[in-house]
């Protein structure tokens, strides 16, 4: 009997056209995916240095590359899945065992809630006890909303209003707030003499974050089966976008460094700029040099064809104490 089966003619094309079309979305989705991370990162890394530079001051009058913002947004990245993993993962990792054995306690109470439920609806059969439940618990949503609010709002703008430390001795701000002890002490802390008190307010920003992913997760689950879904869940989601934005500003403000390098600079005979006490090289450019005097207290833009010679003896704190006292030029005690 013959076999009159006979395979497709195009059958030895169907392999390679399906992996050449799989290869190509792989890197159609390898670029998107690329090309979404690097404007995450500038879009972050310019939010930190703006807010760095409007704290210094120099806002608008420094401007830095594309691949400074870029590498801005991925130490504050680095910083935050560090910081999240050592003050919030790490701690509720310890607690694993404990959730686990309240699990294992709670089985029991779920059946007893069960049949409660089931009670309830036979009783009132005529009664919508799953949207009362519902109602009830983002009645109780939207109230811990409004709390969280009321706190966290002020606590992310208030950094934001410190400006001009490089001008006076502990900055101006903008704003007023109600803890007028506490913004003192940030103040303070911004010009460097207490940093721990920076990193316990941008840690309480970031636990102030996780709480409303948290609230906003358990909104949008709660209101999903209602018709004004998504009118529920807009101002408890409004409010963690505005938190992800002042985030890395608040970390330009809180935690970006303020550590410049020290330099000294040997000008041309033909030039007679005379700066005294310590010296900070702010920014670089191929036609001049940005440097703050610490004793003065001002900003000088040198031309760079004034320079015959710059020396570099180290990063410090521009607030340190000693920079004030009698220094030659440089920064050499």
């Amino acid at each position: 009997m013959a076999d009159n089966r006979t395979a497709p003619a195009d059958s030895a094309s169907v392999a390679p056209v399906n992996l050449l079309g799989g290869m190509r979305a792989f890197i159609v989705g390898l670029g998107g995916a690329l090309t979404g991370i690097t404007a995450m990162l500038y879009g972050c890394g310019y939010l930190v240095t703006r807010a760095h530079l409007s704290l210094l001051g120099l806002y608008g009058l420094i401007d830095f590359s594309h691949d400074y913002i870029l590498q801005e947004g991925a130490k504050f990245f680095f910083v935050m899945a560090f910081s999240t993993g050592r003050h919030i993962l790490y701690p509720l990792s310890i607690l694993i065992p404990a959730i686990l054995l309240l699990i294992l306690l709670g089985l029991p109470l779920r059946n007893r809630a069960l049949h409660l439920w089931q009670t309830l609806h036979a009783r009132w059969p005529g009664v919508d006890i799953d949207r009362l439940l519902r109602a009830g618990a983002f009645a109780m949503l939207f109230f811990v909303f409004i709390a969280h609010s009321d706190v966290y709002l002020d606590k992310f703008e208030h950094p934001l209003c410190f400006a001009n430390l490089l001008y006076l001795d502990a900055g101006t701000t903008n704003c007023t707030v109600p803890d007028a002890k506490g913004s003192d002490a940030l103040r303070a802390a911004l010009s460097g003499s207490n940093k721990s008190i920076l990193d316990d307010a941008f840690h309480e920003l970031e636990i102030g974050l996780v709480q409303a992913l948290i609230l906003a997760y358990l909104t949008w689950r709660v209101t999903r089966p209602w018709r004004w879904h998504a009118w529920c869940i807009a101002p408890s989601f409004f409010a963690t976008a505005i938190y992800l934005i002042l985030l890395p500003m608040d970390y330009g403000v809180l935690q970006r460094s303020i550590n410049y390098p020290r330099i000294a600079l040997t000008f041309d005979q033909k030039t007679d700029f005379p700066i005294t006490g310590a010296v900070f090289l702010l920014h670089k450019s191929s036609n001049d040099f940005v440097v703050w005097s610490a004793s003065a207290r001002k900003l000088f833009w040198i031309p760079a064809a004034s320079v015959r010679r710059a020396e570099v003896d180290g990063a410090y704190e521009l607030f340190d104490p000693r920079w004030r006292g009698n220094v030659t030029h440089g920064g050499k005690k």
